[in-house]
């Protein structure tokens, strides 16, 4: 990750619980209901792992798309449960989460 890093402004750049600074690049940008969605690949810890891929919600665009991009943000996470029916017709409940990333502003 040698390119150079644009970060988003923040009132408050020290991390409290919770919080995570994510740095990659961002791929790509929608905006809806005022709101800007951005899907951001981070870097892959070695050369043999795949990159992570998240999606960041924010009141403002935080760079342009390619560009590395760097901010301060929180997960926010709902449960995601349902029922699925086996091969068999036995059914169960399966507990799941979904959940994106926020930029703190």
């Amino acid at each position: 990750m040698n390119a150079e890093v644009k970060a988003m402004p923040a009132h408050n750049q020290s991390m409290k619980p919770n919080q995570i600074m994510l740095i990659g690049r961002l791929d790509r940008c929608s905006k809806f209901d005022g709101k800007f969605d951005h899907i951001i690949t981070l870097p892959a810890p070695d050369e043999y792992s795949k990159p992570s891929v998240i999606r960041l919600s924010s009141s403002q665009k935080i760079g342009d798309l390619g560009e590395m991009v760097k901010c301060l943000a929180v997960f926010n996470g709902w449960p995601n449960n349902y029922k699925v029916t086996g091969e068999n017709g036995d059914r169960r409940d399966v507990y799941d989460a979904k959940g994106f990333f926020v930029a703190v502003e």
